[in-house]
């Protein structure tokens, strides 16, 4: 400072506006140094002129804002927007709904429209509802906290709740995928066989046992699966077919049996006209 204003007296008042001096003192007379202060405040300068509003650029404004909400209230499926986070709500109707949903063990998002002004203002005109909390799922406003209230003891909230945000929707879901997954692979022939390895190339005992079973039973066109390869597929099959061990044989998508129950089937004279039916 002192290079760039060539103060040189101690103590010196520099008064600056725009980057220019515009007026000094070396005293140290606190009440010569208000006034001095206070007539350089209340200098007038000229006002900067407003930039004309554009209707157009406030509409492209709300549209963006618009086009934001659609995302935030897709986020999740189960989205709520309040006041504060789940586990520090701001207000008692926050507080009261967050307690609804974690009692009825619902997952969700949230968002806190504290810390946003322009979707705190937006969003009540979006949804057509001025008071928070809001609960959106899959994108559509369902209400607040009394609506949220009213449906939970009349029965109706977890009808409208996804599978995925239930107690243990995931785990269902993914269970589900896999079960669906397993019934393709099992109808991609009429007869399946779930082993170790392959035919010709297995890797246990009990495969290269039933693999034999089945060509002494005149079984010539049936699938296989290498259960080493799929670990996923190797551990829910037990409990599709709730039958815990391998290999595993089936025909028109139903479990026939493992080794034992292909052994007996082939003592027995069972096994060759099963395969002459299928042939």
């Amino acid at each position: 400072i002192n290079a760039e204003y060539m103060g040189e007296a101690v103590p010196t008042t520099l008064f600056i506006t725009s980057g220019k001096v515009v007026g000094t003192m070396t005293s140290a007379d606190v009440p010569k140094l208000v006034a001095v202060t206070k007539k350089h405040a209340q200098a007038k300068t000229a006002a900067p002129a407003l930039a004309p509003v554009s209707v157009r650029s406030t509409a492209d404004s709300k549209d963006a804002l618009f086009k934001r909400l659609t995302k935030l209230t897709n986020a999740c499926p189960v989205m709520v927007f309040g006041k504060g986070s789940a586990t520090e709500p701001k207000c008692k109707f926050s507080k009261a709904l967050h307690a609804l949903l974690a009692e009825c063990k619902i997952k969700y998002g949230f968002f806190d429209i504290l810390s946003d002004p322009p979707v705190r203002e937006g969003l009540k005109e979006f949804a057509k509802w001025k008071t928070y909390p809001q609960v959106w799922v899959q994108g559509k406003l369902v209400g607040g906290l009394d609506v949220v209230k009213d449906m939970k003891d009349d029965g109706e909230l977890m009808d409208l709740i996804p599978a995925s945000c239930k107690p243990g929707g995931a785990d269902a879901d993914a269970k589900a995928k896999l079960f669906k997954r397993i019934e393709t692979i099992l109808s991609s022939k009429r007869c399946m066989l779930f082993m170790k390895g392959s035919p010709g190339a297995e890797q246990c005992g009990f495969s290269r046992t039933v693999v034999q079973l089945l060509s002494d039973a005149g079984f010539k066109d049936y699938g296989h699966f290498d259960i080493l390869t799929d670990m996923e597929v190797r551990q829910g099959l037990k409990e599709y077919s709730n039958w815990p061990a391998y290999p595993q044989f089936y025909v028109g998508g139903k479990l026939i049996g493992g080794l034992d129950v292909l052994r007996e089937m082939h003592e027995d004279d069972e096994l060759t006209p099963l395969a002459l039916q299928v042939n």
